[in-house]
């Protein structure tokens, strides 16, 4: 093959690609998200993120906000698990408060702790969605697993290691969907 007919493949390849990283949805933060619309998507359970999603990556215990947002979800009939890349100590501290099921060592993106949290809540792939705050793990793997995904903006800006090195991935990933169109909305950290 020619450089002419590999370009346009290639091209074609990566937007692919890239696709895995779109989310379905985009909102501010887990608050903005009605139990009533999952409802109405057929959506009866949520695996969502624990830091920088529900709190702050450095905060242990969950908010009273946070607490109501659970008893909400629960209270449509939506399950709601957290799978979290933070070790069992940190994950069961702020689940065990919320009588939350949850994953901890999750290895998020890859799909073994996303598949494990929907046969634990017994649903099928178009019943759940992923909620979380990076598009590397939690858009990537919830995608990839074939789930509904909604992005929410980090709740602060600092981060742990790995994270400040996936956010620089992050905003060359968000900077091509801006300019393919695929997005119209602004992240205040890309």
């Amino acid at each position: 093959m020619m450089v002419k007919e590999i370009l346009p493949l290639y091209k074609r390849w990566s937007e692919l690609m890239l696709n895995n990283f779109l989310p379905n949805e985009h909102v501010p933060s887990v608050f903005d998200i009605d139990p009533q619309e999952l409802k109405d998507k057929g959506i009866k359970g949520v695996i969502t993120d624990l830091d920088n999603t529900l709190v702050a990556w450095d905060v242990p215990d969950a908010t009273e906000e946070i607490k109501a947002w659970f008893k909400k979800m629960n209270s449509h009939g939506i399950q709601v698990t957290i799978a979290s890349n933070n070790n069992e100590a940190r994950v069961k501290l702020f689940s065990e408060p919320l009588d939350a099921t949850f994953i901890h060592s999750a290895r998020k993106p890859l799909s073994k702790a996303f598949k494990k949290a929907r046969k634990q809540m017994k649903l099928n792939k178009n019943e759940v969605a992923v909620i979380g705050d990076q598009l590397l793990t939690d858009v990537l793997g919830g995608n990839s697993a074939g789930y509904h995904t909604i992005l929410v903006v980090p709740i602060v800006e600092t981060d742990g290691f790995v994270t400040r090195f996936n956010r620089k991935i992050e905003r060359r990933i968000l900077n091509w969907m801006r300019r393919k169109g695929k997005i119209t909305w602004q992240r205040r950290d890309g």
